[in-house]
């Protein structure tokens, strides 16, 4: 991995994230980047080593993000299906 970060509070329950978040992590421009990702619903990540575990969904990327330049605004999008009551 380039960069690693973790966003918490982020409640995705009624859809879409009305919120915006920033990687402050700087990315060299001219690159195809892919996200992966996973949600820490149970809240019991070692930020430090950071994996999912069972029950926590994880986003595969399709495709990926061109970054033309260090500094661009993408919208990255993961289609997630919550467990059962969550």
């Amino acid at each position: 991995p380039l960069a690693s970060f973790a966003f918490t509070g982020v409640d995705v329950t009624a859809g879409v994230s009305p919120e915006e978040y920033l990687v402050d992590t700087v990315l060299p421009g001219g690159i195809e980047y892919q996200i992966l990702g996973f949600m820490d619903i149970d809240e019991n990540a070692d930020l430090a080593n950071a994996d999912p575990d069972e029950g926590d969904p994880v986003a595969i990327p399709i495709g990926g993000f061109p970054m033309r330049c260090a500094d661009e605004h993408i919208t990255v999008e993961f289609a997630l299906l919550l467990p059962a009551g969550r």
